[in-house]
């Protein structure tokens, strides 16, 4: 009996000290337009969401000071310390709108290197099938161009 109420004890004691509470809000811009899928992350930590698509999100935090870091391509990036005080908070944040333009990107691929591997087993081909009717080639030529590997 005393075993089982030293493990109800035990029990107790370690609910009540990690007791978290939630963080709710809204993300939206200056136009008050709701901001979906913007990243809301609790720093130095790994607790992190994404907003729904109506700009909202929710996160649970045990007591004390957070600093909390909202995040979205196209928008400044803004931190700010929300206090948590055995209660839950609301939250609204507002992100304005980055000046900053993206720099280009630039895509490279190997479809010319297919091309040309491509364009020579073509010209075999027409070599080879001079004297055949050309649907018959279109057939084969088919074939072939599946077996080339992107």
């Amino acid at each position: 009996m005393k075993i089982l109420l030293f493990y109800i004890l035990i029990f107790i004691n370690l609910s009540v000290s990690a007791q978290e509470y939630k963080v709710v809000g809204k993300i939206t811009n200056t136009r008050i337009e709701p901001l979906a899928f913007a990243t809301v992350q609790v720093k130095n930590t790994r607790n992190s969401v994404i907003t729904k698509e109506n700009g909202s999100y929710s996160l649970n935090l045990p007591n004390g000071i957070h600093e909390l870091v909202v995040t979205m391509i196209g928008y400044e990036p803004l931190t700010l310390e929300i206090i948590i005080n055995k209660s839950s908070v609301v939250q609204n944040i507002i992100l304005e709108e980055s000046d900053r333009n993206l720099a280009g990107v630039t895509v490279k691929s190997l479809v010319k290197a297919v091309q040309k591997n491509t364009s020579v087993r073509l010209s075999n081909t027409r070599k080879k099938f001079k004297m055949l009717p050309t649907h018959i080639v279109a057939m084969y030529i088919s074939k072939q161009y599946r077996k080339i590997r992107l």
